[in-house]
């Protein structure tokens, strides 16, 4: 199984903001120092949004999903349509990481962010394993 991890600084943008186009050009950034090339084959993207706990503020993860795998196109893969299975969460800083995930960043790093630095970011990992 390939797994290649991409982790994106900076609270999580939606497809719906105003001010989207440098989320997506710091998320095709990130995904060019994970990926040489794109990869041509099925593959499946679980996607960790770590956010601070804001009432009323919170995006759609569909809508957070879409401008994530819109912006990986020609980096990590040919075309979105090769995504074959994805999952998405959300994750609130400072508090515990629970996830029924099926891959994970490694060296929890994943916790580390969210629960003891409490930063927000995005992690997308992209596999070609089924999820």
């Amino acid at each position: 199984m390939k797994v290649e991890w991409i982790k994106v600084p900076g609270r999580p943008v939606s497809a719906q903001a105003t001010f989207k186009k440098n989320h997506i050009e710091l998320i095709k950034a990130c995904g060019r120092q994970r990926f040489q090339a794109p990869w041509s084959i099925p593959l499946s993207a679980q996607i960790f949004y770590v956010l601070h706990r804001l009432s009323g503020n919170t995006p759609d993860l569909d809508n957070l999903d879409k401008l994530v795998l819109d912006a990986l196109k020609s980096v990590a893969y040919f075309d979105d349509s090769q995504i074959r299975s994805r999952k998405s969460e959300r994750i609130y800083c400072g508090e515990r990481v629970a996830s029924s995930a099926n891959i994970m960043p490694p060296g929890s790093e994943l916790q580390k962010t969210a629960e003891l630095r409490r930063e927000e970011c995005t992690f997308i990992g992209i596999t070609d394993a089924l999820i």
